[in-house]
Order: structure tokens, then C-alpha cells, then sequence
């Protein structure tokens, strides 16, 4: 699904909505799902769903577009993501659950500097105190994560410094180990 709302206020600040619109889909979701940085929800160890975020500029307006896919009720997936990819089951009633991210992301659209929603992203984040890699001007590097900042960003230590990312695909060194 996508979920589309103007938001002349938030701008281009699609870490910080992305980081909201995951801990909407997580609670609608109620799998006790966990939240990988940015913008992956796992459960029982899996991806059951990603989220992308976009900002597009129309006329005098900016909207955020919130792309949101969730795996529902696929078994059989590729042979190449089949240890990673999870599925939440045909218990789910799909209607309510649309209703619930919306409700959720309404709740953001219409009080954009809100921050309420980072108690639970951070008590739900994975990998906090684990070695990650990720890839920054070309190089690739190797830090743990410490958790995350007010708007969304990922706070990393790499060696003797701290480190904000803003965007970019991580992997958790346990995940890359497992295959996952």
C-alpha cells in the first residue's frame, strides 16, 4: 500500500518519517515485530515488511509518500531469500490492519514534529550494541550501533568516534553470519 500526505512542514526529512511510519506499521502489525534501521520490520527473525519513504515536490507543495509492503501469506519464496523472508500468516485481517496504518499514519501527518513515536522504535530497534557494515563514499566500514537520534538517524561508533548516518542499507554482522 501507499500512504500520501501533504506536508509543507516536514520538507525533505523523510529519515525522521520513515522512522515514524515503521513504529505505525510495527503497532498495527502487533506481531512484536522488531525494527531493523530504517525502515525493515522482522519477526521470529525474518523481513516481513519494508517501508520506503518519498518526498515529491507539486506546485507549491511537498508531499511524503510511504510505500509499505508486507508480506502476508507467502510460503514458498525465492531460493535466494528464503532464510531472510518471513510471512505474518493468514490470521491477519487485512482490512483492520490497512485501517490501523492509517489511523497511525494519519496521527503523523497531522502533527508532523510530533516525537512520541521514538520510545517505542528504540525499545523495538534491533541490533543496538552489535557490529554492523555499511558502505559511505564508496568505502565500506564497520561500526556497532548505539541507537538513534531524535530525527531518525542511525547513532553509530566506528573506532574512537560517533557517527550519524542518515541513509544507506547496514547490515548486522550477526544477520550476514546467519545468512539472513
Amino acid at each position: 500500500m501507499t500512504y500520501v500526505f501533504r506536508s509543507d512542514g516536514i520538507g525533505a526529512d523523510t529519515v525522521r518519517v520513515t522512522t515514524a511510519a515503521s513504529v505505525a506499521v510495527a503497532k498495527a502489525l502487533d506481531c512484536g515485530a522488531e525494527i531493523k534501521w530504517v525502515n525493515d520490520l522482522y519477526c521470529k527473525g525474518k523481513k516481513v515488511c519494508g517501508i520506503l519513504t518519498e518526498t515529491v515536490r507539486a506546485a507549491e507543495h511537498t508531499y511524503i509518500m510511504i510505500g509499505i509492503g508486507i508480506n502476508l501469506t507467502t510460503e514458498d519464496f525465492p531460493e535466494d531469500i528464503r532464510e531472510k523472508a518471513g510471512a505474518i500468516g493468514t490470521a491477519l485481517d487485512k482490512e483492520r490492519t490497512i485501517a490501523a496504518i492509517c489511523d497511525n499514519l494519519t496521527q503523523l501527518a497531522d502533527n508532523p514534529s510530533a516525537t512520541d513515536y521514538l520510545g517505542y522504535y528504540r525499545d523495538h530497534m534491533m541490533g543496538i550494541g552489535e557490529t554492523i557494515h555499511y558502505v559511505e563514499g564508496g568505502q565500506m566500514h564497520t561500526a556497532q550501533i548505539e541507537g538513534i537520534s531524535d530525527l531518525g538517524e542511525l547513532l553509530v561508533v566506528e573506532g574512537a568516534t560517533r557517527k550519524l548516518l542518515r541513509s544507506g542499507d547496514i547490515t548486522i554482522a550477526s544477520f550476514e553470519a546467519a545468512g539472513r
